[in-house]
């Protein structure tokens, strides 16, 4: 089996992800998952995700994903 993650920012795009593609895929034993990461937190400390942040944010977030597929 492959697994496959994507990191996401908003709602339509795991959505798509985790609806459409993971069905297709799924039928060729290829195990994709979206995960929407956290972009920041609102005035109040409500963790916000969706919109942008830079390519360290993202780099460092699937570094620590891929750690943690690696020791399964």
């Amino acid at each position: 089996m492959i697994n496959i993650y994507v990191v996401v920012e908003g709602n339509s795009e795991e959505k798509f992800i985790n609806d459409i593609l993971s069905e297709y895929f799924a039928n060729k034993s290829i195990f994709i998952q979206a995960e929407k990461v956290i972009t920041g937190k609102n005035s109040v400390g409500k963790i916000c995700k969706g919109g942008g942040n830079s390519y360290k944010y993202y780099k460092n977030h699937l570094q620590k994903r891929i750690k943690q597929f690696s020791k399964q």
